[in-house]
């Protein structure tokens, strides 16, 4: 599909034939079990639509192959992550689209002309407002304000979250990762001003504190350090330990966190 789209003027026939397919669409209504009148639909789809996704999916697949061309034809230069590794320009996920681009005025004009021309063909219209720039530590001030005004995109983002992990990241993992033990004892918190019982405290452990760091860790290895910081919030609000109040563990949380055909308290596996 990538060769076909070296074609000028493909990506606006591609997404011309879906939405005739979608304007075909007609309705009837059924009235005891059986369909009367035909009528199609003339306010477009909403975004609970059932077919919103899959209409989306499909032109962000013509915008991704916009950006591939360009990226073959030399029209934008993507970013490597290492010496060896590819050149990445574009991250599409969901309905958030990552754009990786070499920070000079070549590759933002490029960059904003494949925007017009994906808009102009799929109606969509990017909101700039709500979209950020990130710039690298090494790129001056200069280039970095042109490529805002060429891109007309206002806000610098980078310190934020994207699904939950922080758009960008140093070396140290424990101070990066620390906003896992910061939510995990907001929800303890929470938890210990409720009068729960030994299997409510089990369920909330089991479903909420044990899943919370669970997509971070499919990312980062988490450092021993703060694995010993969660363990130890969990262990306190199973014994009732409040800042107010201290209880004795009559358990060790290593016996506890095995598995309960082990001897183990939480753990079923």
């Amino acid at each position: 599909m990538q060769d076909v789209f070296k074609q000028k003027g493909f990506g606006d026939r591609w997404i011309q034939w879906i939405m005739e397919c979608v304007r075909s669409v007609s309705f009837s209504v059924l009235v005891n079990g059986s369909p009367y009148g035909r009528f199609e639909s003339s306010r477009g789809l909403r975004q609970s639509d059932p077919l919103s996704p899959y209409l989306f999916v499909l032109c962000a697949d013509v915008l991704s192959s916009l950006m591939t061309n360009a990226q073959q034809t030399g029209h934008i230069k993507g970013i490597r992550v290492s010496n060896g590794g590819p050149s990445i320009s574009h991250i599409q996920f969901a309905d958030d689209s990552l754009f990786f681009l070499k920070a000079d005025q070549k590759n933002s004009t490029s960059l904003l002309k494949i925007f017009n021309e994906y808009g102009e063909a799929s109606g969509q219209v990017i909101n700039f407002d709500k979209s950020s720039i990130t710039f690298g530590s090494r790129v001056y001030q200069q280039t970095r304000d042109q490529a805002m005004r060429t891109l007309q995109i206002p806000n610098i983002g980078g310190g934020g979250k994207y699904l939950g992990i922080p758009e960008q990241f140093g070396r140290r993992k424990k101070e990066m990762l620390q906003y896992i033990s910061k939510s995990v004892q907001k929800k303890i918190n929470g938890w210990q001003n409720k009068f729960l019982t030994t299997a409510g405290k089990e369920n909330l452990i089991k479903s909420v504190a044990f899943a919370m760091p669970i997509y971070s860790i499919n990312v980062f290895e988490l450092p021993i350090k703060l694995c010993s910081e969660l363990n130890s919030m969990i262990s306190r609000f199973w014994w009732g330990t409040t800042p107010t109040k201290k209880k004795l563990s009559w358990v060790p949380w290593k016996e506890m966190s095995t598995p309960k055909r082990e001897g183990g308290g939480l753990r079923v596996s």
